[in-house]
């Protein structure tokens, strides 16, 4: 019996350990083989060996050196101070809290091409899992059983290994193996930085959480050295006044990211009716300017970015923006939006995002972080009609020209809009056509039920046709509605969240669009270049950094001449 015990532990045992490596290979479907043989049989022979220890196949022949240590001890020892049901408790929920930490950190790498930080990513993960509960709703119940099912049937695997334990019998051949990957566990840790955790062969998730925890203290700490009092050491002169105050639309484009450009399969697309919206723009008197901004994330949390973009700091993470959300002394800082208001302008946000309503959106502090007076959410809109994709939500050309309508109706003096557009956003199922009309874009005979498509898997194709309708009815707005005194900002937040290219590549392009040439021209001092077609610029500018060009660009070309302009802080407020 012990040997036929000892291959079935060993059996049992490898198929909990790659339950721990299936998240990742199935994430990474169709770049990853399923057996690796290919880096052993070709290539020089270190390399082969290297391939034995960390490679970039996402297969699930790996090992969790932590759960093979704990069940291999109750083996050779624990089973003589641990009954099986009571190690069984232990050993279920250390299974089930490393699996768990083993999902978060496959989902948040590949989604955002980052190292997972939990002070960063909690905040994402209770609004990703309201987001779920919500789009999923009764759903839920079977998800859940499905869950329950699952949990269960691997507790009574580790039970049933620990009753065998007793019998198993550890030859010379189970030494070797336990060996070699306690071995190549220790090397693994020694070798390779912490980041490279889901490519190594013999992976430690408890040293993973313990290099996690570190790094997130030291986040915490570096959050906490920026304080408000510094940042209003860079507020705006009070002295200075805009003479002239064109009204500004910034529009953050959702997903738009220089994909567009770099991929062949969007690139040609996209430079054949880049020209034509220039042209057209040029035609009615509107002068463009484009460039390609760094943003601070990659393929998601969008909040981070346009936040950078306000306040012209680099945002980085959850930490520092839950701290900035938090604070209700924050107005006393110039972000954009704050210091327009002090300028006279009145601050408006459209929200259109839609099928959330029962979910709790704290509205006062979104409205003091972001400077708004205004806000025109969702049910403001009056749309009835098909919606699309995350929310979901009414189409965007709707949306913009409802907003445009109520906002000429209801102010007096300058105005500023702040916008991030929806259809856009994964899983990009967005309308294709802009119509002359926008109001014929409602059909309050619509009764079809829709439902969130946030958790969809997007479909790549759709993503060149999502960005195409984004700037045709943006500039379509602009030159129908636009006004002699306007400035039109439209910059994209990142790159298409789980498509996303190469985590070097996390710029998005950026358009400025005024009647004022000279207003437009200064942008060549920030590797700005003439017209629509961003992927001519040479260089980049930080994200945060927008928030400082444009202040000087303003206060440059409408204020008093001589007046005192901020610095240009190409990093943000450093801390």
């Amino acid at each position: 019996m012990g040997v036929n015990d000892t291959i079935l532990f060993w059996g049992l045992l490898f198929i909990l350990n790659s339950i721990y490596f299936w998240p990742r290979y199935i994430l990474e479907s169709g770049r990853s083989d399923f057996f690796p043989f290919a880096g052993l049989i070709s290539g020089k022979l270190k390399r082969r060996f290297r391939y034995l220890a960390i490679r970039l196949n996402y297969d699930i022949w790996r090992v969790s050196v932590d759960f093979l240590v704990l069940m291999v001890a109750y083996v050779l020892w624990l089973n003589q101070v641990f009954t099986p049901v009571q190690f069984t408790i232990v050993a279920a929920l250390f299974y089930g809290f490393t699996l768990i930490y083993q999902i978060y950190y496959s989902a948040f790498e590949k989604l955002y091409h980052l190292d997972p930080l939990i002070y960063h990513d909690w905040f994402m993960m209770k609004v990703a899992f309201k987001i779920f509960i919500h789009e999923y709703d009764w759903k839920n119940f079977f998800i859940t059983i499905g869950a329950l099912v699952f949990g269960g049937v691997c507790t009574l695997i580790i039970y049933f290994l620990c009753v065998i334990s007793g019998e198993v019998v550890f030859g010379v051949g189970s030494y070797i193996v336990i060996s070699i990957a306690v071995l190549g566990g220790i090397w693994c840790i020694w070798k390779y930085e912490p980041n490279r955790f889901p490519q190594v062969v013999f992976q430690s998730q408890i040293a993973s959480m313990i290099q996690n925890v570190i790094g997130s203290l030291n986040a915490r700490r570096e959050v906490k050295s920026l304080t408000l009092e510094k940042m209003k050491e860079y507020n705006i002169d009070t002295d200075v006044r805009l003479e002239r105050k064109p009204n500004i639309y910034f529009i953050v484009v959702e997903s738009y990211g220089r994909m567009i450009f770099d991929e062949p399969k969007f690139k040609e697309q996209y430079l054949q009716y880049i020209p034509g919206l220039q042209n057209e723009l040029a035609q009615q008197g509107w002068h463009s300017t484009s460039g390609v901004t760094r943003s601070a994330v990659t393929g998601g949390a969008s909040w981070i970015s346009y936040t950078s973009m306000l306040y012209g700091l680099n945002v980085k993470g959850q930490g520092l923006y839950l701290t900035l959300f938090k604070n209700p002394h924050i107005t006393e800082y110039d972000s954009l939006f704050n210091w327009l208001r002090r300028q006279g302008y009145d601050t408006w946000r459209l929200s259109s995002l839609g099928g959330y309503h029962k979910m709790e959106i704290p509205y006062d502090r979104y409205s003091l972080l972001y400077g708004v007076d205004n806000w025109i959410k969702y049910f403001d809109l009056e749309y009835t009609g098909p919606e699309y994709g995350f929310g979901p939500s009414p189409p965007d050309q709707y949306a913009l020209h409802f907003a445009h309508e109520k906002i000429k109706r209801e102010t007096e003096g300058p105005r500023a809009m702040f916008y991030i557009t929806q259809n856009s956003h994964t899983p990009f199922e967005s309308p294709t056509e802009v119509v002359d009309d926008w109001q014929s874009l409602r059909d309050e005979n619509y009764t079809a039920p829709q439902k969130s498509k946030f958790w969809s898997r997007p479909n790549l194709d759709l993503y060149g046709e999502a960005i195409e309708y984004q700037l045709k009815y943006l500039t379509d707005f602009i030159r129908k509605r636009g006004e002699d005194d306007d400035i039109f900002i439209l910059v994209g937040d990142h790159q298409p969240a789980s498509l996303s290219i190469e985590v070097q590549k996390r710029e998005t392009p950026i358009h400025i669009i005024s009647k004022n040439k000279s207003f437009i021209d200064g942008w060549n001092e920030y590797g700005f270049v003439k017209g629509m077609n961003p992927a001519e610029a040479e260089k980049t500018i930080a994200q945060e950094a927008i928030h400082w060009a444009l202040l000087r660009r303003l206060i440059g070309e409408y204020a008093k001449e001589g007046a005192k302009l901020p610095e240009f802080l190409p990093n943000g407020i450093p801390f």
